[in-house]
């Protein structure tokens, strides 16, 4: 007797459950001490977040604080991001996930995609003095979020060149998420191609050297390697031949040599594409 009514307390339980889901259909869950409820609207894109949530168990969201977008475990960003404007997150959504995640295998985002997706207007960094300095269209990254800075007019009105400068950030600090969430393992023949002293190089011998950006550091061959990323994703073969690959811009061929080793680990790794992301145009 004790057994069957331990069966109905379980399935009247079960029932006054479903029944509160029904009442309130928002998805609701703690990440790391934020709240994020879906969806945020009733504008037709927010189906397709709760969607997207549903599949890969990961936020896509347009309004947040400041400490989702700058808070990680290791890593504290000094940048900041606007909320992304409503008459663009959709367009935005869209274009992340057929610019960047349609081009990974499914299961590869799902054991790589960040915790969330921060929908922003536009991300700023601060200059030397203290004042704030849009960047247009990049991303950035955390252990906990990925954030795409174009959740705006541009969506209208940038042209192809501008939306794949883009794309390449968007794969840039995708991988650079990887890597600090102990997904991506640096090929140790690209490190060894990293300079070994501090201030060792500058802007006049940068390239000679196999560097895409300065770094006042030798610690940053994780932001070396998500550099190539970019640069491969951001340009089609012909500019790349074009532009940093031309002799006299590669003098050492370092950086041709790097290209290759990138993009070949990525897709032995992932699976993943880059030459042919860069070949490709942007699609909305």
């Amino acid at each position: 007797m004790a057994k069957y009514f331990k069966k109905y307390i379980f399935l009247f339980g079960a029932f006054l459950l479903v029944a509160a889901c029904k009442k309130n259909e928002k998805v609701e869950a703690l990440k790391f001490g934020n709240l994020f409820e879906l969806p945020q609207g009733n504008q037709p894109y927010d189906d397709s977040i709760v969607a997207f949530y549903k599949q890969y168990a990961t936020y896509a969201v347009y309004k947040f604080t400041n400490g989702d977008f700058v808070g990680g475990y290791t890593l504290r960003l000094t940048d900041t991001a606007a909320l992304g404007d409503p008459k663009y997150v959709g367009k935005a959504f869209s274009f992340f996930k057929k610019n960047c995640l349609g081009y990974y295998p499914d299961s590869v985002i799902k054991k790589t995609i960040p915790i969330s997706i921060l929908l922003s207007s536009g991300i700023s960094k601060l200059d030397k003095v203290g004042n704030w300095i849009p960047v247009d269209g990049e991303s950035r990254s955390t252990q906990r979020m990925l954030a795409i800075g174009f959740a705006n007019q541009s969506m209208d009105t940038a042209s192809a060149a501008t939306l794949k400068k883009y794309i390449g950030s968007m794969h840039r600090y995708y991988f650079y998420s990887l890597y600090l969430n102990n997904k991506l393992q640096i090929p140790t023949a690209f490190r060894a191609m990293y300079p070994t002293l501090i201030f060792s190089y500058d802007l006049d011998n940068l390239h000679s050297l196999g560097l895409l950006e300065a770094s006042p550091t030798t610690e940053d061959v994780s932001l070396d390697f998500a550099c190539f990323v970019e640069l491969i994703t951001a340009n089609t073969t012909a500019e790349l031949e074009a532009g940093i690959l031309k002799s006299n811009v590669d003098t050492s061929g370092k950086i041709r040599k790097k290209i290759k080793m990138v993009a070949d680990f990525v897709k032995a790794t992932y699976n993943i594409d880059l030459i042919a992301i860069g070949n490709s145009q942007p699609v909305f």
